[in-house]
């Protein structure tokens, strides 16, 4: 129970950068949150979160790395962003809503 316990201190301290964008933490899972328009790069997000990590000795397993970009259905203007840097990108992923249940198929 200890590690879990070191675990929950040592994550307490990463936040995002930008006012919109979300870290969701779940154990050894974090989840970054990032809308379409931010003030602050989606680079310089993931940036940070490499920094914290090296800077509290923990690895981030890049080829367990994915970045999921959804959309609308149909949308008019969607530009896919480029892709981060050795981080494969998930395309094509969709949001669906049945009452409280959200769906994402990729």
């Amino acid at each position: 129970m200890l590690a879990l316990t070191t675990i929950v201190v040592m994550i307490s301290d990463l936040k995002a950068i930008g006012k919109d964008t979300v870290v969701v933490k779940y154990a050894d899972d974090t989840t970054l949150i990032y809308p379409d328009q931010a003030d602050v790069s989606f680079e310089d997000e993931f940036s940070n979160i490499k920094e914290w990590s090296k800077q509290n000795r923990l690895t981030i397993n890049i080829s367990k790395t994915k970045e999921i970009v959804f959309h609308r259905p149909n949308p008019q203007r969607f530009n896919a962003p480029a892709p981060l840097q050795d981080v494969q990108q998930v395309p094509n992923c969709r949001l669906f809503r049945h009452g409280y249940l959200v769906i994402a198929i990729c």
